[in-house]
């Protein structure tokens, strides 16, 4: 092997080493980012319902 093959070798093997706990890691990071968006979405449904009530209120309160 020439020495700049044998350097693109260990260059490929130190990516691929590196990269691979972060591949691992995708589903978990996939999963938190779903239950992140679940939060949320609960959170503007909870804020949607509040900002109901009070358009209800102020319409009750104008009429």
């Amino acid at each position: 092997m020439k020495p700049t093959t044998k350097w693109a070798w260990l260059v490929c093997a130190l990516l691929v080493g590196a990269l691979n706990p972060v591949a691992a890691q995708a589903p978990a990071m996939e999963r938190g980012n779903r239950i992140s968006l679940e939060e949320a979405l609960g959170a503007a449904e909870e804020a949607n319902l509040e900002l109901r009530v009070a358009r209800e209120q102020l319409a009750a309160a104008e009429a």
